[in-house]
């Protein structure tokens, strides 16, 4: 028998939109703010190179810059500049005869900033003023300084220049320590001498202003002194090889947690450098003009220096006008070559250099 029991009222809930949900909305577009394509982060970046060549051209011409006391040819200066900004090396006269102390200075400071880039530093400083980076300026300086992520860059950039400031000041002291009293130098001019030499060897710049002896000028005196030139090749290593090359073998300290980038570039720099050294050391064995006189240790450590500065910082111990014709036919290669990218070095990279063998070698 079936019951049917009375279905309970309930309520029925009209939902009805309210007065001010009716009333059409308004939506007030701020028109976006194009600038000027001059004013652009690209252009920001060609005019502040450019300005610090024109600057730096123009403070080296004057008689203050040199030690004859007469204004230098802008010719010179200019060159000068532009080599210490990109960090290349090239001279036309003997820098630590020719530029005083106030010349000395302004390349130092080209040289600093042309080797930390300038987006770099632009970047540290408005942090520091704690001001914002657009998106524009970040993805520049991601690609300048072979940055990975977007996340935290001022942090990352801040980080890059207290790290390379510290490398800079233990690269100095341990120079210091070996060139202190040469030449009768005062402990200032030692102080000087030392942290010029450390900036330039990490810059990968080659500028060196060392005072000429007899036995030699600039780092041809120290041939046979091991104690300056593995440091220096320490700290051309460390500038030539990158900022993620070096974050990288940092945080993974085992070589089969490191990218793969980063795997490139090491047996590819390990490859060139044991490869430049062989080359001058058989090369150059008997050659009187170069390494004829040196003992075999010597030669083993000026081989070692060689092959890492002349494929990126241009440092040499002995004059490269009396090398061999192979080792002259050789070393453009590897200068061809350069360092890492997000370096300060130049070159097609290494991390192209083996892409390509890479690519020739699965065909």
């Amino acid at each position: 028998m079936d019951v049917n029991f009375p279905r309970r009222p309930r309520d029925s809930v009209i939902r009805q939109p309210r007065v001010d949900q009716l009333q059409p909305t308004f939506a007030h577009a701020v028109p976006s703010r194009h600038p000027h394509r001059l004013f652009s982060t690209p252009f920001i970046l060609f005019f502040g190179f450019a300005g610090l060549i024109i600057l730096g051209g123009v403070l080296l011409s004057l008689p203050i810059a040199n030690n004859a006391g007469l204004f230098t040819p802008l010719v010179l200066s200019f060159f000068t500049a532009t080599s210490a900004v990109t960090v290349t090396g090239h001279t036309v006269v003997d820098t630590p005869t020719y530029w005083s102390h106030f010349g000395q200075a302004i390349i130092f400071a080209l040289m600093l900033i042309g080797g930390l880039s300038f987006m770099a530093v632009a970047t540290f400083i408005l942090a520091l003023l704690g001001q914002r980076s657009s998106i524009s300026e970040r993805l520049v300086i991601q690609q300048t300084m072979g940055i990975d992520r977007m996340e935290g860059l001022r942090r990352i950039t801040r980080n890059i220049v207290i790290v390379v400031f510290l490398i800079y000041l233990i690269g100095a002291g341990v120079i210091f320590w070996r060139i202190h009293g040469l030449d009768d130098m005062g402990t200032i001019e030692s102080v000087w001498q030392s942290v010029f030499l450390s900036v330039s060897a990490f810059n990968n710049a080659g500028f060196s202003i060392l005072p000429a002896s007899p036995a030699g000028s600039g780092l041809e005196r120290f041939t046979a002194v091991e104690s300056l030139l593995f440091p220096m090749i320490i700290l051309i290593i460390l500038g030539g090889i990158g900022w993620t090359t070096l974050v990288d073998i940092y945080r993974n300290h085992r070589f089969a947690r490191l990218s793969l980038d980063t795997k490139l570039v090491v047996v590819t720099s390990l490859v060139l450098w044991v490869a430049g050294a062989i080359v001058l050391f058989f090369a150059e064995f008997s050659n009187p003009e170069t390494q004829g006189g040196l003992s075999m240790v010597d030669r083993i450590s000026d081989s070692i220096f060689h092959s890492v500065s002349g494929r990126t910082a241009g440092f040499t111990t002995f004059d490269f006008g009396n090398a061999e014709d192979f080792t002259k036919l050789t070393y453009p290669a590897l200068m061809f070559i350069g360092g890492a990218s997000g370096s300060v070095a130049g070159g097609i990279k290494v991390n192209t250099f083996a892409l390509i063998i890479a690519a020739v070698i699965s065909s």
